[in-house]
């Protein structure tokens, strides 16, 4: 998914188990952050992202080991 402003970029993943995260790049600068996706010890695979219409938020579904639910984010 990218921003309005087509200068950042973000991509949600993980693996059957968990384990994932969100990865966010800034385009004009090659900067590249992995942000992994966990609480309470448990971990999640980010099945979606999505920027916020004004691009100040970007909020990430997940689900945990098993295809059961996981939180919704909002960063």
């Amino acid at each position: 998914m990218s921003a309005a402003d087509g200068e950042r970029i973000a991509v949600g993943g993980g693996a059957w188990y968990g384990g994932g995260g969100i990865l966010l790049a800034r385009l004009s600068s090659d900067e590249v952050a992995l942000h992994p996706v966990q609480e309470s010890g448990r971990r999640f695979t980010v099945s979606g992202v999505c920027f916020s219409g004004d691009d100040r938020h970007l909020a990430a579904s997940t689900w945990s080991a098993s295809h059961h639910h996981g939180p919704t984010y909002l960063f």
